[in-house]
């Protein structure tokens, strides 16, 4: 229902030019990627052609479209989506948590957690909130509780991290790449601003996103 509702609201070439505009690609060199001429890519555009199934497939694959948002622009071009979704209680699903609550143990005890798109806190092992809970305090946060919030938060993790004007910049950056243009709240704003709560003002994110793989040194105050 949620998909169904979001392909109302964005028709499919407002859709394609967001993602391509997240990769950093014009309408040439998306073109030079598919083998699909700039002209019809074009006319998809700015809604005077419908692409078939298979050419939306080949766009999405191109422009690395998360599979939830393929589905998006599937239902925007009157196709039935092809990838299902689930929410995390029903039964189809039960293989699955069982698998990930195992791969969370065996991370013991060092902590570990599993998030959705929004940096939503879905799941964690039992050591992950006693480390969060040593330097800010977790229950003074609801539920559901947000990572990047809590990394970017001054009364969070923020006076913890050094050097923090480094370090926060990549975490920031890498937030939108595989968000939608309908995030909505659920992020609590911290996806829509990062460069504000950051202490960035002024700075833009890089569009591609930074590339996982730099880490972030605490410090425990004595």
């Amino acid at each position: 229902m949620q998909t169904q509702e979001r392909a109302k609201e964005h028709e499919l070439g407002n859709l394609l030019r967001y993602w391509r505009h997240q990769r950093g690609k014009s309408q040439l060199d998306l073109s030079l990627d598919t083998g699909i001429s700039q002209r019809y890519l074009s006319f998809v555009e700015s809604g005077r052609s419908v692409p078939s199934r298979d050419l939306l497939m080949i766009v999405s694959e191109t422009l690395e479209i998360p599979l939830r948002e393929r589905s998006v622009l599937l239902l925007a071009s009157g196709y039935a989506a092809v990838y299902t979704e689930h929410a995390w209680e029903v039964p189809e699903m039960a293989a699955v948590t069982k698998a990930i609550d195992r791969v969370l143990k065996q991370q013991e005890p060092h902590p570990a957690l599993v998030l959705d798109r929004y940096w939503i806190v879905i799941r964690t092992n039992e050591a992950a909130p006693r480390f969060f809970g040593s330097f800010a305090d977790l229950d003074a946060r609801k539920k559901p509780r947000n990572l990047l919030d809590l990394m970017l938060d001054p009364a969070g993790m923020r006076p913890f991290v050094e050097p923090w004007v480094s370090r926060c910049g990549p975490s920031s950056a890498r937030s939108p790449r595989n968000s939608g243009p309908c995030r909505g709240s659920k992020d609590g704003g911290a996806v829509e601003k990062p460069g504000k709560i950051s202490g960035r003002e002024g700075t833009e994110p890089n569009s591609q996103g930074a590339r996982p793989g730099h880490s972030h040194h605490l410090r425990r105050e004595r």
